[in-house]
């Protein structure tokens, strides 16, 4: 992220159930490592600022807040 900013968000988003249509949403908190334009991902840190490997496709997410990311448009993800 720009200047080694990592904010921290909270992001609300989709899961779709395996075994039925539908689906439930979920919530998840931690600072934003880096957001995939090409994946369409938002990468989130571990603890030791390192990629946990926890990754939210863009597509699912509903809602992203927390600090400078409230009310940022989809299209203005990557100027963070």
């Amino acid at each position: 992220l720009n200047a080694g900013r990592h904010p921290e968000c909270t992001l609300v988003f989709f899961v779709p159930d395996e075994r039925k249509s539908g689906g439930s949403y979920d919530a998840l908190t931690g600072r934003v490592k880096r957001i995939d334009l090409v994946r369409r991902q938002l990468v989130l840190c571990g603890e030791n600022g390192i990629s946990d490997g926890r990754a939210v496709d863009l597509d699912a997410v509903s809602e992203l807040s927390g600090g400078e990311l409230d009310g940022l448009e989809e299209e203005n993800w990557s100027t963070i």
